[in-house]
């Protein structure tokens, strides 16, 4: 599970909350619509299903639109995240 960033559009400091099964291994990156990764937010062990909360600090990132991807195991889920001047 991976939530919708907030805000978005965004200026600067984006929240990203998520969850996973115990025991996945869980990375939350951000990329560009190239797919170049922009930054790893978070590279983890899950805990059981338990919300987490990390923010993505994009100041110095240029405006435009990005993409929180989160992996957990087999799965991967991703979001629009809009950055704007």
């Amino acid at each position: 599970m991976l939530d919708p960033p907030r805000p978005n559009p965004a200026r600067g400091l984006v929240t990203l909350r998520w969850a996973a099964a115990r025991g996945r291994t869980v990375a939350l990156a951000v990329f560009d619509v190239q797919g170049r990764r922009v930054a790893t937010v978070v590279s983890e062990r899950a805990a059981d299903g338990i919300v987490r909360q990390a923010e993505w600090e994009a100041e110095g990132v240029a405006p435009g639109v990005y993409f929180a991807v989160l992996r957990a195991g087999d799965e991967t889920v991703s979001r629009r995240v809009v950055l704007a001047r």
